[in-house]
């Protein structure tokens, strides 16, 4: 027995003696054409896409009758996949695969190829920004890029800026935010959305207590403010004077409740607050006016030296044209007649 590598049709023969008599034998052996693969296709993608993998027979000899594809494991098992053509797709693919493509020809010879499909790295995106925006303010959003590049093709929705930044937005309602980018390979990566809720400015109204017109001098005004919002939304309130200098307490400390109180003015006094709620959107300022009405100046006229049993008469007036009452409460109406019964200084009031 002997063997023989075939790298062709050959012929062999062997030769027998037995007593000088001589024989031979010859085999001639073919040999069939085998089948050379080339596996070609898209073997670097984006994670999560799929591949085209395509097994070419280089050797026109060889007929191939059956086509095999198999997967590889780790430790290089084979997998048979049910792929029975010259190509295949992978499906969605998150890691490094091997692929084994087998051609078997008519004559059963075998031909293989092994490629391996690799994935591009990961670009990972996020959105970096505020989480609300005041009524009337602008917002800012940044993509955030690990690894960081400056060839990515940015694309943010709804706005459709197609940088780095969406600019100074405008918003007039509660926004959510997508941005996807394309790396240098074409892969796509998308950001989580962001949620931009829009808070409307708070509204604020100043009431005063006791309401109307006060008097001036010994006068004790107390002014308060209500909100639009709750109160546990509302952070703090500041007060000012008609100059906008802000009003501060005693001790020089900014007053930020939503009460404050004068005392004894003695002119028409105009004050401002604002309200400020817990995400800092401010509100507009509010104004009131407090009207102090000067007191109006009264005299009396009349005898001030008379007998007792006269009868006097006293008039009273007012600079203003007020309603004027003597000390037993009634209105004056014209002058005022009185007898004197006593002895000595009598004094009437209006």
């Amino acid at each position: 027995t002997t063997t023989f590598t075939v790298e062709g049709t050959e012929t062999h023969t062997i030769n027998g003696e037995v007593l000088n008599c001589v024989s031979s034998a010859d085999i001639s052996i073919i040999a069939r054409p085998i089948p050379e693969v080339e596996i070609s296709g898209n073997d670097a993608i984006c994670p999560g896409s799929a591949a085209n993998l395509t097994a070419v027979n280089q050797n026109n000899q060889a007929i191939i009758s059956e086509w095999q594809w198999y997967i590889l494991d780790k430790d290089n098992n084979a997998t048979l996949l049910p792929d029975n053509k010259s190509f295949i797709n992978t499906g969605s693919l998150n890691k490094e695969t091997k692929y084994i493509a087998k051609a078997i020809s008519n004559s059963n010879c075998i031909g293989t190829d092994t490629t391996t499909v690799t994935l591009h790295d990961t670009v990972v995106v996020s959105i970096d920004g505020a989480d609300y925006v005041c009524e009337n303010g602008t917002i800012n959003l940044t993509a955030v890029t690990v690894p960081d590049a400056n060839d990515y093709i940015y694309n943010w929705s709804p706005q459709g800026a197609k940088q780095v930044e969406t600019g100074n937005l405008h918003l007039t309602e509660t926004t959510i935010f997508n941005l996807s980018i394309t790396d240098k390979n074409s892969c796509i990566s998308n950001a989580k959305p962001k949620k931009v809720e829009w808070i409307p400015l708070p509204k604020i109204t100043i009431a005063q207590d006791p309401t109307g017109n006060i008097c001036s001098g010994n006068n004790d005004v107390k002014l308060s403010i209500t909100s639009n919002k709750e109160a546990a939304d509302m952070d703090y309130y500041n007060w000012f004077r008609s100059n906008d200098v802000k009003i501060n307490d005693e001790n020089d400390n900014e007053i930020k409740s939503n009460e404050i109180s004068f005392k004894d003015l003695t002119a028409t006094t105009t004050i401002k607050a604002i309200g400020v709620d817990k995400y800092g959107c401010q509100s507009e300022k509010e104004i009131h006016v407090i009207e102090i009405q000067d007191a109006p100046d009264l005299t009396i006229t009349g005898v001030t030296k008379a007998c007792k049993g006269d009868i006097v008469q006293l008039t009273a007036s007012s600079s203003k044209n007020a309603k004027i009452y003597w000390e037993n409460n009634e209105e004056v109406d014209g002058p005022r007649s009185i007898s004197l019964n006593q002895v000595g200084t009598v004094t009437f009031s209006a």
